[in-house]
């Protein structure tokens, strides 16, 4: 800090404020659910094979994810991604209409017999 004559310190200037950026972050969430041939397995490795099962471990997840944001962020906008294996269609067709209640936007992803993580 510079001193004056006598051993005076000069204040200090304030320092500036830094400009920080707001990012925005997405709300949009996808989950991925895999159709094999006698389930769907959800995000979490649970295996599911009934269309009950199947809605209300949807559900679950979905009132977890919203639960754990903070008061400030966005809510959620869960999006479904059917990912369907080469025997997995049959699941698929029984899967689609079971999570129809829930007026999510939902796709589908055909997957080769080449991908194990879902992943091209």
């Amino acid at each position: 800090m510079p001193q004056v004559p006598g051993g005076a310190k000069l204040p200090r200037a304030p320092a500036k404020p830094r400009r920080v950026m707001a990012t925005k972050r997405s709300s949009d969430w996808i989950i991925n659910l895999e159709c094999t041939t006698d389930a769907v397995v959800l995000p979490t490795g649970q295996r599911v094979s009934s269309r009950e099962q199947l809605l209300e471990a949807v559900q679950d997840l979905i009132a977890r994810r919203q639960g754990q944001r903070l008061p400030d962020d966005p809510v959620w906008r869960p999006q479904i991604r059917f990912q369907v294996r080469p025997d997995g269609l049959r699941t698929y067709y029984r899967a689609f209409p079971a999570l129809e209640p829930l007026g999510l936007i939902m796709a589908r992803e055909n997957l080769d017999a080449a991908d194990k993580d879902g992943r091209p």
